[in-house]
Formats: C-alpha cells, structure tokens, sequence
C-alpha cells in the first residue's frame, strides 16, 4: 500500500543527516544483486560527507520520525544534476520516490533550471522513464562492461516557446525587432528586460491614446504600434520567444473603475529567468500612478489586486485565453470592447485550467497549495 501524501514529510538535509543518508544508499543500492566487488565500489561513491552534503541542495523524506528517502542536486550555471535520489528498501513502490521526485523538480523550476540531468542506475530507468525523462545517451560506469543511462527531464513545455496565429514570432517584422533589441546581448535577462521596456514604451495602450484600431495578433500591434494590455502581452511574449526565452501569460481580475464591481481581466506575462523562474511583467505602460518596471526578483507590476473582488490568478498559459481572444476578435473597435472587457471569476479559471490540450503551469509552488 502506498504512503499518502500527509504521511511522508519533506524536509531539508543538513550535515548531520551524511550518515544516515549515506547508509540509506547502500542499504538501497544492494537490492539489485550486485556482487560483493562492485558493492566495494559503490560504498565508496555513495557515502556522502558532511561538507559534500552541505554544498547541495537535499531533501529527506520521513515517515514517522524515520528517514525513508532523500535526493540530492548538484546546481550548475543553466542546469541541475539530480546526483542521488534513493528510497529505502522497506519503502519501495510506495510513493516516496515519486514525491522526492516531484518535489526535486519543482525545486529547480523554482529556481530557474530548465533542465535535470539524471544519470540513473540501470535498474531504475524505467521509473524515470515513467516520470516523463527522455534518455539522451549511456555512459561508461566505473564498472567495466556497465553503461550507466543519462536522462533529462525538460521542465518548460515547448508551447512556452513556441509561434501561433496570435503569438507570430515567425513573422518577419517581429524577428527583425528581436533581433535589433537582443543587439550584442548574452545575458537573457538583459534581453528580457529590453524587450519588455520596448513594449512598454513604444506601444501605445488603447485607452491611454484613445486610439481607435483594434490589434490582437502579434505582428498587428507592432505594425500598428498600439494595443489594448491584452495585446501588448501578445506582442511581447513573441519578443522574448523570438529571442528563445519561454514566455507565458497571467491574468489579474481587476475592477474596471474605482473600487467597486464591474470587474475585467488584465493581462501581463510571465517570463522564466535563470536563476529566478517564473516572473511577471506588466508592459501595459506607464502612466500616472502606474509605474511598472524590471527589477527581478521583485515584481513591480502596473496595478495590485487590494480592492474585495480583485485577484491575482496563479497561472502561466502557454497562449492567451480564449475568453480574451474571442472578444478582441468579436469586437471591431477600442470603444466597443471597452464597454463589455472580458471577465473570469476564480471558479470560471479554474474550469478553463481543467481543460485541455495544454494545463498551464503555476507561478510557484506555493500556489498549488
């Protein structure tokens, strides 16, 4: 029978847990039958020290007061290597390696890693496999005549990156200016940032210039230079995938006006950073009272959500929400869509998150709680 969820409790490694943990591998190690030679060899690899220990990132697994499980990851500059992960023998097949796993995982989201790297005892590929890891190659093992399978688990869906009808990054205007804004630059933030204050700055918002045309698709706000907040996060989402930096959208509920109902959507984006992950940003533009700026890893965005009604909704899409996109393609002009801007209540979102193709991600791990 599996171990629930309440049951196994997570918590970090210090130092003096090296022991315990490194006992805990060997104990786990020697199920699969190897010889007493090879176990020699292990021994040696797998007793972890307390400076080692104190150097990675690492989680235990308890139940009951008793260590079950831990991991261990080894951080590099723009991917994680999950070294150990192990699970006493006792506990086998009983959920806690797919709960330190998991929980691995989020813990390089979080920290802006786009990629795990693995290297998995043959005995254990089939449960990364299972977890959604793709095999890139086998290596040499310090045994002779052993391979060891390296695995890589990619944690931000394609669809972050991706072109669309409405996010049209391929077109050849929208590539021309991704390219002039990234210039010479390396770092993706620097090139985040640029692209973000270029929208901000150089797209008119709808209402704030009282323009009449009204844009949806990518390459018709830049052509036009103007856009509702929803359209300007269209525009600069393809930017920052031109530039091959995963892009997503969130969404705010927001009175229309003063601090009472009627309510409408506002629409930013999410963009994951190395080294931060998920972060949004607020190109609608700036204006009195509104001051929306670069400054990872705290938001700045254009407006807070304080008034009783107001939300901050937890998702990163991969495209806008059809909601959003339906009503900029129902309308003909500003002023009619600016009397009925689309709305969602929490329950309504959530609906649409159980919804396929493609679930969207979540800001943090604290929103899944």
């Amino acid at each position: 029978m599996n171990a629930s969820s309440d049951e196994i409790q997570l918590r970090p490694l210090t130092p003096d847990d090296a022991a315990a943990v490194s006992e805990l591998a060997i104990r786990s190690k020697s199920i699969w039958g190897y010889s007493a030679e090879q176990m020699a060899v292990f021994c040696k690899e797998l007793t972890i020290s307390r400076e080692e220990l104190s150097n990675r990132i690492a989680t235990g697994a308890v139940i009951a007061g008793e260590m079950v499980g831990y991991y261990t990851l080894k951080e590099g500059s723009d991917e994680a290597e999950l070294e150990q992960i192990f699970v006493d023998p006792a506990w086998l097949k009983k959920g806690v390696g797919s709960k330190l796993l998991q929980h691995a995982l989020d813990e390089c989201l979080q920290r802006g890693y786009r990629r795990v790297i693995v290297l998995s005892d043959p005995n254990a590929a089939g449960f990364y496999a299972k977890a959604g890891a793709d095999l890139i190659e086998n290596i040499r093992s310090s045994i002779p005549s052993r391979t060891i399978p390296k695995f890589q688990f990619d944690l931000i869906p394609p669809e972050y990156l991706a072109a669309s009808e409405i996010i049209d990054h391929t077109a050849p205007d929208v590539r021309a200016l991704a390219v002039e804004i990234r210039a010479e630059h390396m770092d993706e933030s620097v090139i985040a940032r640029r692209c973000f204050e270029w929208v901000r700055d150089h797209i008119e918002h709808s209402l704030d210039f009282q323009r009449t045309e009204l844009t949806c698709r990518a390459s018709d706000v830049l052509a036009k230079r103007t856009g509702y907040c929803y359209a300007k996060s269209h525009l600069l989402a393809a930017l920052l995938r031109a530039n091959g930096i995963p892009a997503g959208f969130c969404y705010q509920r927001l009175t229309v006006e003063g601090d009472h109902p009627p309510y409408c959507l506002h629409g930013l984006n999410a963009v994951y950073l190395n080294g931060h992950g998920w972060y949004r940003i607020d190109a609608r533009g700036n204006k009195p009272g509104v001051t929306a700026q670069f400054t990872p890893p705290l938001e700045q965005l254009a407006f807070s959500t304080s008034t009783l009604g107001e939300f901050d909704f937890p998702e990163v899409w991969a495209e806008p929400l059809p909601p959003i996109v339906e009503a900029m393609q129902r309308h003909c002009d500003v002023k009619s869509l600016a009397e009925c801007l689309p709305d969602l209540t929490i329950d309504q979102m959530k609906q649409l998150r159980e919804q396929p193709p493609i679930p969207p991600m979540l800001l943090s791990r604290e929103t899944t709680t």
